[in-house]
C-alpha cells in the first residue's frame, strides 16, 4: 500500500525586506514570519496534528513594475511538532496579488503584497527611484510532503 504524505496548511503573514523599484530592475529578498504564527499541520500517516509554525525564506525577484514581478526561492517551515518543510517556489504576482508554487515537496498558495513606506514616483520622471524597502505578506499555502 502506498504511504498517505502529511498535509500542511499554513496562514501567515510577514515582512519581506527588498528594495524594489518603480520600473524594472530585481535583487534578493528575505521574509520572516517574526515569530510563531497560527498553521495547521495534519500528518496522515499518524493522525498528528501541529497548530503553530515559524516561517523564513530568501530568494531573488525580477519586477516588471512596483507590485508586479517573479520571486523565486526557498522557505523554510518549522512545525511546533517537530516536523520541517524546505520548499523551492516561484510566485508569479500582479498588482501585489501572486500565486505559490513549489516544489520539493509539492506546494501551492495564494499571496498578497502590501508595500511597506512607498515611496511616491518622481513626478518629473515617472517610474524612477524607489517604489519600496518592502512589503508586508500575507500567504496561505498547502504543502504535501
Amino acid at each position: 500500500m502506498a504511504q498517505v504524505p502529511d498535509v500542511d496548511v499554513a496562514g501567515f503573514s510577514g515582512t519581506a525586506a527588498a528594495a524594489v523599484l518603480w520600473n524594472g530592475g530585481g535583487g534578493s529578498f528575505s521574509f520572516t514570519t517574526g515569530g510563531t504564527i497560527g498553521c495547521v499541520g495534519i500528518d496522515l500517516t499518524d493522525n498528528q496534528t501541529s497548530t503553530a509554525c515559524t516561517v523564513s525564506a530568501s530568494g531573488s525577484f525580477t519586477n516588471i513594475v512596483c507590485g508586479t514581478g517573479i520571486a523565486t526561492g526557498v522557505a523554510i517551515v518549522n512545525e511546533t511538532g517537530g516536523d520541517s518543510h524546505t520548499v523551492n517556489f516561484t510566485i508569479v504576482f500582479v498588482a501585489g496579488l501572486g500565486v505559490e508554487v513549489g516544489t520539493v515537496p509539492p506546494s501551492a498558495g495564494i499571496v498578497q503584497i502590501t508595500p511597506t513606506n512607498l515611496t511616491p514616483p518622481n513626478p518629473n520622471a515617472p517610474g524612477d527611484g524607489q517604489c519600496t524597502p518592502g512589503f508586508t505578506v500575507t500567504d496561505i499555502s498547502a504543502i504535501a510532503g
